[in-house]
């Protein structure tokens, strides 16, 4: 019984000593939801006829660097529809795009496709926009 009490007294001063040397700070890693407002628009007047069979559709993909290698972390599509279905910039297409955990001193990278088709052809024009943490608000408009 003297040596179960001795070794436990050995223990608990070891535990209490160990604890003692333990930091009390914490790591907060500056972390927010990054949101993009996007906006969808033209500015061109495709309500004539040459336009007519010739559609648009938009794809956006977000990057982030993330130990020297560029991590997806948002990939969206949006349906194709004809060009006169677009809406100038008053009355533009709004949708937001929310990303979690971005660190102030990351930056995204933002790239979109539009692609459009006239009668079977087709052409892509490609955007990029770099948007850092530290950026509150952030707007991204896209012009079909």
């Amino acid at each position: 019984m003297k040596k179960f009490l001795s070794l436990a007294a050995v223990v608990a001063t070891a535990s209490i000593f160990c604890l003692s040397c333990t930091s009390n700070k914490s790591v907060v890693e500056n972390t927010a939801n990054k949101i993009i407002s996007m906006a969808v628009f033209t500015s061109n007047d495709y309500t004539a006829k040459v336009y007519e069979g010739t559609t648009a559709g938009l794809s956006i993909k977000v990057k982030k660097e993330q130990k020297g290698k560029d991590v997806v972390v948002l990939e969206k599509s949006f349906p194709s529809m004809p060009l006169q279905f677009f809406p100038g910039a008053v009355n533009a297409f709004k949708d937001s795009i929310q990303i979690a955990g971005i660190k102030n001193e990351e930056t995204l990278q933002v790239s979109y496709t539009l692609t459009y088709n006239s009668n079977g052809s087709i052409m892509q024009m490609q955007g990029d926009e770099m948007i850092t943490g530290l950026e509150k608000g952030t707007a991204l408009n896209i012009n079909i």
